[in-house]
């Protein structure tokens, strides 16, 4: 009995340890200067996996990124750089 439940409470264990690891999804270079380029990807990736995870944190993000948008169409429009 104590075999079965040091081994349900080990499993429980590995199972909690998996589900609150984190993911890398970027390393960086080691030395004296850091990375400087960082790719749009590099930013996107991360945000859609948060995204997929958190429905709260997706809403935002959609809206932020299509305010975005349309405030750069606008900017565009009004600066004459689309022809009709």
């Amino acid at each position: 009995m104590k075999k079965k439940r040091k081994e349900k409470q080990f499993l429980n264990e590995i199972k909690l340890k998996q589900e609150n690891q984190v993911e890398k999804y970027r390393t960086y270079r080691i030395g004296e200067l850091p990375d400087i380029q960082i790719r749009f990807s590099d930013i996107i990736i991360p945000l859609q996996a948060l995204a997929q995870y958190d429905d709260h944190i997706a809403r935002l993000l959609y809206s932020n990124l299509f305010t975005s948008i349309l405030i750069s169409l606008e900017d565009k429009l009004s600066n004459d750089e689309y022809i009709e």
